[in-house]
Parts: C-alpha cells; structure tokens; sequence
C-alpha cells in the first residue's frame, strides 16, 4: 500500500499502521472444548452485517456449534430476544483475548467497515476468522492464510466452511 500511495509523489501521504495492542493481542495458548464455538465480537448493530449471524443460527445449532456474542450496541436487546441468546455487553479491550481463546473462530460479518480491528486482534492471538466475501479485509485474510471468506447469501456457508 506505501509503495502505492508513494506513486502520487505527494508529500502530504502519511501511513498510519492499524493499532493493534501488541502487549494484549499476542499469541496465546488455545483452550480447546468439546463444542466449536464461533464468536462475534463488536458493536451489536445492523449497520454491522449482524443480520448474518441470525440466519446462520439454525445451521450452526444443527451442526452442534455454540455461539459467543462479545458486545453491546442499539440491536442487542433485538438480537437477544430473536436468537434466545444473551450478549456480554460492553467488553473492555484487555479482556477479549481471555474471551476468545476457547473460541473456534471469529465471525466478522460486516461489509461496511473497511478495516476492522477485531479481525487483525483474532489472528494476533491465533483465532481463525470467517469474513464476508468479497469485502476489503478479505484480501488480507487471505494474503496471510488467517481465516477464510463467506458467501452471505448462502447462509449454510457455515457447514460448508467447517474447516477453521
């Protein structure tokens, strides 16, 4: 991307690396269960894709998989009541490693945001992530071999995509 934006010669272009906490987001050991579980960490809102997770909800409880909502936002009480789950709430940043290291996966179903931290946090400490296809932090995950892309108009991608 630098080399890229060097193209322009302008000397006002400035790169500003993503922050990830290094001292938090750190390779950890995994804590494997009987059941996979798959997570969705952020803001509990529909501007996020959250929808997804909703009609992917049948395909995961028929395969056996749990899900872990990590989050608060405006469509948590809505979500809450559809999917007869309960979120955590507000989380505080330093906390979530201990939340996701007995998670199979991360879900990132947003296709709005064009970089999003979660996603560069889960493959810090070597969770895999699920996100939506064609979306610009799929080419990240792939580039680095962290997790695999979805086809949100399947939603039994799910069973399909088994494999993290």
């Amino acid at each position: 991307l630098k080399k890229d934006l060097l193209k322009f010669n302008n000397k006002h272009i400035h790169l500003i690396p993503i922050g990830i906490d290094r001292e938090i987001f750190k390779p950890l050991r995994r804590i494997r269960t009987k059941r996979d579980t798959l997570a969705y960490v952020g803001r509990i809102a529909m501007e996020k894709n959250i929808e997804i997770i909703v009609k992917i909800l049948p395909f995961l409880k028929s395969a056996g998989i749990d899900l872990k909502l990590i989050g608060a936002g405006p469509y948590r009480k809505t979500i809450e009541k559809i999917m007869n789950i309960k979120a955590t709430g507000f989380v505080e940043q330093k906390l979530i490693p201990g939340l996701l290291k007995s998670c199979s996966a991360l879900l990132f179903p947003s296709v709005t945001d064009t970089i999003g931290n979660v996603v560069f946090e889960a493959a810090s400490i070597g969770i895999p992530v699920i996100i939506a296809k064609g979306t610009p932090i799929a080419k990240i995950v792939n580039k680095y071999h962290c997790g695999l892309e979805f086809d949100q108009k399947k939603p039994s991608f799910i069973l399909n995509s088994h494999k993290w």
